[in-house]
């Protein structure tokens, strides 16, 4: 019995037999579970196409499910390992028929990922769409997240460690700013992966905004508010500071070994403290470098704030810009189960 066409946008593949135009964009959707949006092609459990050729020689059938890494409201990350390679990957999965809002983000993460190939960002594989889920195959951080090395820490990151790691990931971010024109608007511990071997790589780029130029400024408001900036929390235009804002309280958090802003009752309680009180603060013991590094960060005025590439000309991270790996990784073994 020939399968009902789904009520969806424009078709853009030659087998399309449903398509829908939303406010996240036109995709089509065929018989044989091809997904399609704004260029970005997944041919079902075969993997995604870029320019008309497979991305990898992997298969969503290839992938045996190991464990659930993580999971959000409309994702959820898996460990899997490839069943002919023994290969550890992540394989993230989001409802992408949920809404177009996350079918938008999951294509935005896509066409970022695929297309970025910089040491500091966690390095795609494939995609694949199945069941009405998108699913984003990704190098394995086998270290956690910056959020588990903090849990793992027993009250705070020292300053030597946490310099290893806030460089690399400035230099992910640099990466994204100057070569890409992207803002993350996301960053946070949860989205600063780590491997044992001391590499630190910036991930989830699903609500990324690029803007036409360095000078560029976006207006649009997604994220997580507690790591956001003032101006953008005020709804007020921003550009690539915003990014250096959420490191500076990601860095204060990692010191403290708990969000450096107290629990608000509201949003707007949170909005206030945020944009009107008087910035967190390091640990007395944290060192002038890092109060140095951190008050540049979370200046409230967008214009006073350090860019990425004022940041790593900085004191503190001029301690650690000669670090290796290996001495991050260290550091790692002695906290992570």
């Amino acid at each position: 019995m020939p399968r009902k066409p789904l009520a969806l946008a424009i078709e853009t593949a030659d087998d399309a037999v449903a398509s829908s135009s939303t406010p996240g964009g036109n995709y089509s959707l065929s018989e044989t579970m091809t997904f399609a949006q704004d260029g970005i092609i997944l041919k079902g459990m075969q993997g995604m196409r870029l320019d008309g050729s497979p991305t990898s020689n992997i298969t969503l059938a290839d992938l045996e499910k190991q464990r659930v890494l993580g999971s959000g409201a409309t994702s959820r990350v898996h460990l899997v390992k490839h069943r002919k390679t023994g290969e550890l990957l992540a394989l993230k999965e989001l409802m992408a028929m949920a809404d177009a809002d996350t079918r938008r983000m999951a294509v935005n993460e896509l066409r970022l990922a695929s297309s970025a190939h910089a040491e500091h960002l966690v390095r795609f594989v494939d995609a694949f769409f199945d069941d009405g889920k998108i699913s984003i195959l990704m190098e394995f951080a086998d270290g956690g997240s910056l959020d588990d090395v903090i849990k793992a820490s027993g009250g705070g990151v020292p300053a030597g460690p946490l310099g290893m790691i806030t460089c690399q990931m400035l230099h992910g971010l640099q990466y994204l700013h100057k070569e890409r024109h992207q803002v993350h608007r996301d960053l946070k511990p949860a989205n600063c992966m780590l491997t044992r071997g001391g590499h630190v790589k910036l991930s989830d780029f699903g609500i990324s905004k690029q803007l036409e130029s360095t000078d560029a400024f976006a207006v649009t408001q997604c994220g997580t508010t507690q790591y956001m900036a003032p101006e953008r929390l005020q709804g007020d235009d921003y550009s690539y500071v915003a990014d250096c804002w959420s490191v500076g309280v990601c860095v204060l958090e990692a010191l403290h070994g708990k969000m450096p802003y107290p629990a608000a009752k509201s949003f707007i309680d949170q909005v206030v403290m945020i944009t009107q009180g008087a910035a967190p603060q390091p640990p007395p013991d944290a060192g002038l470098a890092v109060k140095e590094f951190t008050d540049l960060c979370l200046k409230k005025a967008a214009a006073e704030r350090a860019s990425v590439r004022t940041l790593l000309q900085g004191a503190w991270m001029r301690q650690h810009a000669a670090a290796r790996p290996k001495d991050l990784a260290a550091y790692l073994e002695s906290i992570l189960a």
